[in-house]
């Protein structure tokens, strides 16, 4: 690669470059000029640059002016300090320039002005190594004889590997020695993402040949290609990656590399990352990988003319045949198939199982792969439509559950599928899941309508509508950038977490129920549809929380336009509701005869209170809950009031917890902030999504459950005032204490006609011990309150002295 060069007409194109008058006069010659300026002028001033080339020093070398070079050194110029704000391939060292351009001359004038002591002394060296010539670098390796340290070699042989300078590789590797880790290191600047000639390709694929004869282990180097997506990765990952990058690949395989050697902690091949990369942007999470066909297509080919295996197991388990099941079509897993060489090996690696149990259905399963899922179904392979891992997962439930990057509509069509074929939907996990749990995580599922009805279809097939299961939850909110990468995470990430907690830094909480988890994951169709049908949005968890509580803490962290005063008064007022309906008809029978007219409205006041409140509550909540062009001036100023502020850990949140970047676009308003980071958010985490449908779909989950809980307490209200009306007790009514009504019942008995040989005095007597009744007397002249009971005496009208 040659150096860059400039020249005098490149430089006049700029025509205010002569308000750089020391620059100036270096171009055009004027050296009488320069010599008076520099009499006058600041250290400073000699060395400024011109945001474009460099110091006065740099464009006199670049213009092979001698002369002008030394009067800048005599006046002060600085040949090691490194420019700021220059054009990017001309970032350097004054000496550095001199250095690529091979000027011996300059660079020995050069030298001479600095010593070992000098920062910025290595770039001499380093660009040297990256575009000139061996007797360049062989004469600055005797100039320094042994004084030159070994970073500085290592970074010498790593320009001369990114340049593909393959003399200079040569010559470095027989000069000096390098370490393991410095021949790794320059392995991995050798792939670079351009268009290449064959030229190009045959200077890469020679350079990565010297440097793995020299030792380099291309598993062990990390790659250092700009604007790769791929993050934490071996070398190995990106050259499969990349469709430009094959031919490296290709030339680390003839050079010895084994194409079934692990890759990561997990014990994966690149056999592995290809078959999981038909997804997309499944790939580390977040990142694109192989996204054309194509591409995927030519790295099988190349993996397989090396005899890499489709049954190599990582430490899960997993075979690139599984992966492939979750993200490819038939075809590619039948020709996966294909490298095994006899009947019996295809047909047992269709029955895999890894180490948690898992066969290839369910990797079809979770990944939505319709036409798979019909083939491993069929009577040629034969798999049970209800096979079941090791901690009670179904085929069906992978179906449902969430995967990053699985289209949301296919995902009911799996499911449908598996329950045509006659999948059992009420089998739950050794955690408590069902299908209503694994339906609750998916915040957007088919069409508008569509959860809801497969919602009802799920509990017309006898699942549960309020089981309990257990999930995991970040221990110390960690930050999806701050956890470890662990190679390839597929499938639905709770299950991991709760098959080790620990590793993940996770714990465990228990009694969630589906409407628990819909509010967790922003599933406003999957809530809706669950309210309708009687779940009960008080309903507690492990931890005392429930669907409520958990819109509450989502709702601050989400930064969503619900007010916190909102959603505590929501939580708070079932409980004065209760408290409300159960005292009211002692309240108010306390209150009726009391001689002041306040106290009397006391129970009116208060039941009108809670009313209000319910009012002004099921207003804000219902104004969120529907989509309107209100709810989206409210998101767009909550945005902008963080943007503003520079909020870096509230715009976080909402982009990790939805896996995207800024409002109406990935560029727009998105952390990291512009100015504050090299590369945006779309490029630094892999994200393709805007953050403003999930964000409002949250903003509407919450606000429909909240929502549900001001509605279910003004039903309560309203049913209590109704069976109360007549001031009997409400519990009684209700069937709360039936001992007491029967014993009551049996009290308030009395004879309508009374025994004429009874004593009347002895009946009158007795009356005044008999208990209160709360009911309505018979004969009462006022049906509100109980009054004197009028029987037929049993006196006959006669004289009780005729006998006598």
């Amino acid at each position: 690669m040659p150096a860059p060069t400039l020249t005098v007409s490149e430089i006049f194109k700029d025509k205010h470059y002569a308000s750089w008058p020391l620059h100036f006069c270096v171009a055009i010659g004027n050296l009488g000029t320069l010599q008076y300026l520099l009499d006058k002028a600041t250290p400073d001033v000699i060395n400024e640059p011109d945001n474009q080339w460099g110091t006065p020093l740099h464009i006199a070398i670049y213009l092979d002016n001698g002369d002008a070079v030394d009067m800048l050194l005599k006046a002060g110029a600085l040949p090691a300090l490194m420019p700021d704000h220059v054009y990017k391939e001309y970032y350097t060292t004054a000496i550095g320039v001199a250095a690529r351009l091979g000027n011996m001359d300059l660079l020995w004038k050069l030298w001479k002005h600095v010593d070992f002591e000098t920062v910025g002394i290595e770039s001499c060296l380093v660009e040297a190594a990256g575009y000139s010539q061996p007797s360049t670098v062989d004469a600055l390796l005797e100039w320094g004889r042994e004084r030159w340290s070994l970073e500085a070699e290592a970074h010498a042989l790593s320009e001369a590997a990114k340049r593909w300078n393959i003399e200079n590789i040569r010559f470095l590797l027989s000069r000096c020695s390098f370490v393991q880790e410095s021949l790794d290191s320059a392995l991995g600047q050798v792939p670079v993402q351009k268009i290449q000639t064959d030229l190009d390709r045959a200077a890469q694929s020679q350079t990565i040949k010297l440097l793995m004869d020299a030792g380099a282990d291309p598993c062990n180097s990390k790659a250092f290609i700009h604007h790769s997506m791929i993050r934490n990765e071996p070398l190995l990952v990106h050259t499969v990656a990349y469709e430009r990058l094959h031919n490296c690949l290709e030339a680390m395989l003839e050079n010895g590399t084994d194409p079934n050697v692990s890759i990561n902690a997990q014990g994966q091949t690149l056999l592995h990352y290809v078959a999981i990369a038909a997804r997309g942007m499944i790939m580390f999470g977040r990142s694109p990988f192989l996204p054309r066909r194509g591409c995927r297509e030519g790295a099988y080919k190349l993996l397989f003319r090396f005899n890499a295996s489709v049954i190599r197991q990582d430490v899960f388990g997993n075979t690139p045949l599984h992966f492939a099941a979750a993200t490819s079509d038939l075809d590619v897993l039948q020709h996966m198939l294909s490298t095994l060489p006899t009947e019996l090996e295809r047909r047992t690696a269709l029955r895999l199982r890894n180490h948690r149990g898992e066969s290839l259905l369910h990797f079809a399963s979770g990944g939505a792969q319709i036409d798979v899922m019909e083939y491993l179904l069929s009577d040629e392979v034969g798999i049970h439509v209800d096979e079941t891992s090791f901690r009670g997962w179904t085929p069906l439930l992978n179906a449902l559950a969430l995967i990053p990057a699985i289209t949301r509509s296919s995902k009911l069509e799996a499911a449908r599928l598996l329950l045509v074929r006659g999948a059992n939907p009420t089998v739950g996990t050794h955690d408590g899941w069902t299908a209503l749990h694994c339906l609750a995580m998916n915040p957007y599922l088919g069409k508008s309508g569509e959860s809801e009805n497969f919602v009802g279809e799920l509990l017309s097939r006898g699942v549960s509508l309020d089981s309990r299961a257990s999930f995991a939850f970040d221990e110390h909110d960690q930050s999806r950038e701050a956890r470890s990468k662990r190679g390839i995470s597929y499938g639905c990430l709770q299950l991991h977490h709760l098959e080790d907690p620990k590793l993940y830094g996770k714990v465990i909480r228990s009694g969630l129920t589906p409407l628990h988890v819909a509010a967790l994951h922003g599933a406003i169709d999957v809530a809706r549809a669950l309210l309708k049908r009687g779940a009960d949005p008080a309903a507690e968890d492990s931890k005392g929380n429930s669907p409520a509580s958990v819109v509450h803490v989502r709702s601050s962290s989400l930064s969503l336009a619900i007010s916190p005063a909102v959603s505590i008064i929501t939580i708070i007022l079932p409980i004065l509701g209760f408290l409300n309906t159960a005292c009211y008809p002692t309240f108010r029978r306390n209150t009726k005869y009391s001689p002041h007219g306040i106290a009397q409205l006391g129970p009116l006041v208060v039941q009108v209170l809670q009313a209000l409140i319910a009012t002004i509550l099921a207003t804000l909540l219902l104004e969120r809950a529907v989509p309107s062009s209100v709810t989206s001036c409210m998101l767009d100023k909550q945005w902008m009031r963080m943007f503003r502020a520079h909020d870096a850990g509230s715009i976080r949140k909402i982009q990790d917890a939805f896996d995207c970047c800024g409002l109406n676009s990935v560029r727009d308003r998105a952390y990291p902030f512009p100015g504050t980071a090299p590369s945006n958010c779309a490029e630094t985490y892999g994200r393709r999504t805007a953050c403003r449908e999930p964000w409002q779909g949250a903003l509407q989950t919450m606000a429909l459950l909240d929502l549900a809980v001001v509605v279910g307490v003004g039903l309560v209200q309203v049913l209590g005032l109704f069976l109360s009306k007549d001031g009997s007790n409400w519990r009684s009514t209700w069937g709360f204490s039936r001992s007491v009504e029967r014993s009551q019942h049996r009290e308030s008995r009395r004879p309508l006609l009374i025994d004429r040989e009874r004593d009347v005095v002895e009946e009158e007597e007795a009356a005044p011990e008999r208990p209160e009744r709360e009911s309505q007397g018979y004969g009462s002249m006022n049906g509100d309150e109980s009054g004197p009971r009028v029987v037929p005496s049993s006196v006959v009208e006669r004289n009780n002295w005729a006998d006598e």
